[in-house]
């Protein structure tokens, strides 16, 4: 049965199609009239804009890589070009050397496709990337007090993983070093101080009372050959006045004989 007429916002000859809005280009009204909705990959309010126009166009040439911009900009993608393009759809060749591919050297081109690098002294490889030093060895001498240590370096590629050890190694060596020179010095400074207290601390005391014990006195007579008869100890007060800087807890064997006398 034909229907002659439609409601607003249907069409068709059974009336079962909804009308878009007007504009609309990549989008269905999904049975509500007068509706955009957008189709997979297509955005914006008539669904006008390609959401993945670097997908479907593959607009990069030369291997050129596309990013898809907003849409606000001028235009919806850009190419990131290789190293030997430029241009918007990375269409042109660059001439070689103006791309500087020799690292350390001078580029050299005669026809505009090819080239060679005439590398600096010091330097070899196709773009000069490579030390002619880098197996020569190097002494070093670290002097560390009165330890002389001899450090074996190599120069190595700076992208070399052993180059990231080289540092530390060498750091750890030096603070070892000093290290054990402080050990050392330690050492020969106890062993000295010993000495001292040997040499010069030889002479005896008497325990601290008030008066000397005549028998250590009697002891250090015969051994020197001399008779003592201590009958009356040293009075300690006495001493005490005539030197007022002496201490009266310890009294000096020698100078109780000196006094004896």
């Amino acid at each position: 049965m034909q229907v002659e007429s439609c409601a607003t916002g249907w069409q068709r000859p059974l009336c079962d199609e909804c009308i878009k809005y007007p504009g609309c280009e990549h989008g269905t009204c999904n049975d509500a009239p007068f509706t955009c909705r957008c189709l997979p990959n297509w955005g914006g309010s008539f669904c006008d804009q390609d959401l993945d126009y670097c997908g479907q166009h593959q607009p990069c040439l030369n291997n050129g890589i596309c990013r898809k911009l907003n849409y606000s900009y001028s235009k919806p993608f850009n190419c990131s070009c290789t190293r030997d393009f430029t241009g918007e759809y990375c269409e042109i060749k660059l001439v070689p050397c103006t791309i500087d591919p020799c690292k350390r050297g001078r580029c050299i081109s005669t026809d505009n496709i090819t080239y060679e690098c005439e590398c600096q002294p010091g330097w070899r490889g196709d773009h000069c990337e490579e030390s002619t030093d880098q197996l020569d060895n190097y002494w070093h001498r670290v002097v560390l007090g009165i330890i002389e240590i001899q450090v074996d370096t190599v120069v190595v590629n700076e992208n070399d993983f052993g180059s990231r050890l080289l540092v530390p190694l060498i750091c750890a060596t030096i603070l070892m070093s000093a290290l054990i020179c402080i050990f050392i010095i330690c050492c020969y400074s106890q062993r000295k101080r010993r000495q001292f207290l040997m040499k010069y601390a030889t002479t005896t005391r008497i325990a601290p009372n008030n008066e000397p014990s005549s028998d250590l006195i009697q002891n250090l007579s015969d051994s020197n050959n001399h008779s003592m008869n201590v009958t009356n100890p040293i009075n300690i007060t006495s001493i005490h006045q005539n030197y007022p800087s002496y201490h009266p807890q310890f009294i000096c064997v020698s100078t109780l004989l000196s006094k004896r006398r």
